[in-house]
């Protein structure tokens, strides 16, 4: 059996980077709130809030990213922002959307053959 450190979370649940003076940083993401950093003086600090962060979201207490579904699909997201700016000539926007379409055509390709369906 595998030995297992008692403080140790998954990945996904923060990052945990030392820093120049001696501290550490922990740096993780609220869904909906962003990106968000907490320093502590030594590592086992900032592994305990860590594991604290992980337990929260489990037990419902704090909603954090997820993998799943998002509210708004990736390619009408991004036809959005090509056509929302004025400041864009109608060339460039047709360079986007080819780019979009050629981007997005393998990945879907890819989710199709992995047996993940496509959205709409």
């Amino acid at each position: 059996m595998p030995k297992v450190k008692v403080n140790s979370v998954p990945r996904g649940m923060g990052r945990i980077i030392p820093n120049a003076n001696g501290s550490y940083t922990l740096r993780y993401w609220v869904k909906g709130d962003g990106q968000h950093e907490e320093t502590f003086s030594t590592r086992d600090l900032a592994t305990d809030r860590q594991a604290e962060i992980w337990r929260a979201k489990r037990a419902g207490e704090e909603t954090f990213t997820t993998r799943g579904r998002a509210e708004i699909v990736f390619n009408d997201a991004c036809g959005a922002w090509i056509e929302r700016s004025p400041d864009r000539g109608e060339s460039t926007r047709i360079n986007y959307r080819c780019t979009l379409k050629h981007l997005t055509g393998p990945l879907a390709r890819a989710r199709a053959k992995a047996g993940r369906p496509t959205r709409p």
